[in-house]
């Protein structure tokens, strides 16, 4: 593949965000499969660490946001039905990490503040969107449920906020960790030899694509935002009886037009976090005047909280299908440096998977992995330019 000098940096974004992206397909997808309750903090550690390296390693301040961009675009692209959160974290944690990196400097302190604040932006993408998802009702649920714990292991002196603090207090020492331990492999990763990936032709047309045939044109995404939207609000302002009519043929116009969109529904998982919701709701809404009993209040709650989750879930899968009508992606100008420096990150990312030790021994010697990976992309580097050293950007 010849590369042009004059998009280097780009270049640069590029392998930095495939590799990314890398991670998150193969050690995030595994994890996600798995249950694993801690995924969200794994991946966001992984990506600080990666992140900080490249920009240590390269002598680059403004990396972040650049491949923060392609490893969100390789994430549209790929099969999972609803791409916007996963998206939204990725560009959030990177745009997070480059802000106080241009704040501070590119030093121990701009990396130390950027890593926190990427890992904290985790619980921000939480709060957001279960507020989204459920409306504030569910905070009064969450608030009534932990103080239910924390009561039955005789801590009923500690306020639940105690519980977000806490969550907060180690996502702060893994954001700290993570960046110290990527400054360290950026530091170190330079000096050594290890063998590279190679790059393969790839074409537009031979991207893994959606299926261009579910979406249905471009002025349903506008559509669909709406109807969303108009969901959200409707259930949240008018009775039940009412919500109902529009749920329902919220469900039926899905199914007719898009019928992926409500495969998320019917997932096992899915259908027993929205029983055990409606169930929570029922015993802990009225939690702090009657203790755990039956509430008619909470019920209708729980039912308008179940409405509300149906419409995001099937909702934001039909705008992620419609996210890749062919003419959206035509936004990408072909000859524009973001546009090749995706292809450049889709052309190498087999090479990367494939290069990736087995899943055991990433469990078992991770820092190995990663050091072994970053120092692979920069040796891919210089092959390309035949340099050993960065200008700085």
């Amino acid at each position: 593949m010849k590369l042009q000098k004059s998009n280097e940096v780009w270049m640069r974004a590029s392998v930095a965000g495939s590799l990314w992206a890398a991670f998150e397909i193969v050690v995030g997808s595994f994890l996600h499969n798995l249950h694993f309750p801690f995924t969200g903090m794994v991946m966001a550690s992984a990506g600080v660490i990666l992140l900080t390296s490249f920009s240590v390693l390269w002598e680059m301040k403004e990396i972040f946001w650049r491949a923060g961009i392609v490893c969100a675009l390789m994430k549209s692209i790929s099969p999972s039905a609803v791409i916007l959160g996963p998206m939204a974290g990725i560009m959030l944690e990177a745009l997070l990490i480059q802000f106080f990196v241009i704040v501070f400097g590119r030093n121990i302190l701009g990396y130390v503040a950027g890593g926190i604040a990427a890992l904290l932006s985790l619980l921000i993408h939480k709060i957001t969107g279960m507020l989204f998802s459920y409306g504030f009702d569910f905070v009064i649920i969450l608030e009534n449920t932990v103080a239910f714990i924390l009561n039955s292991f005789s801590l009923q002196n500690l306020e639940p906020i105690f519980v977000l603090y806490f969550y907060a207090g180690v996502l702060i020492i893994l954001g700290i960790t993570s960046s110290l331990f990527g400054y360290y492999i950026g530091r170190n990763s330079g000096t050594m030899e290890i063998k590279v990936f190679s790059p393969i032709e790839v074409s537009d047309k031979k991207l893994k694509h959606y299926n261009d045939s579910k979406s249905r044109g471009i002025f349903y995404l506008p559509a669909a935002i709406m109807a969303v939207l108009t969901g959200l609000v409707c259930v949240s302002n008018y009775d039940l009886k009412f919500s109902s009519v529009l749920v329902a043929l919220f469900i039926i116009s899905v199914f007719l037009l898009y019928p992926e969109g409500l495969k998320p529904l019917f997932k096992t998982s899915v259908l027993i976090n929205l029983v055990i919701l409606v169930m929570f709701s029922v015993l802990f809404f009225d939690y702090k005047n009657s203790g755990i009993n039956w509430s008619d209040e909470g019920f209708f709650v729980g039912i308008k909280m179940l409405f509300r989750t149906i419409f995001v879930i099937s909702g934001f899968t039909v705008i992620s299908i419609e996210l890749r009508n062919p003419i959206i992606r035509k936004f990408l100008n072909e000859k524009s440096a973001l546009y090749d420096a995706v292809q450049t990150g889709f052309s190498i990312l087999p090479s990367i998977i494939s290069g990736l030790p087995p899943f055991k021994e990433m469990v078992s010697r991770p820092g190995n992995t990663l050091y072994s990976s970053i120092a692979g992309a920069n040796t891919f580097i210089n092959n390309l330019y035949g340099q050993n050293d960065a200008d700085n950007y």
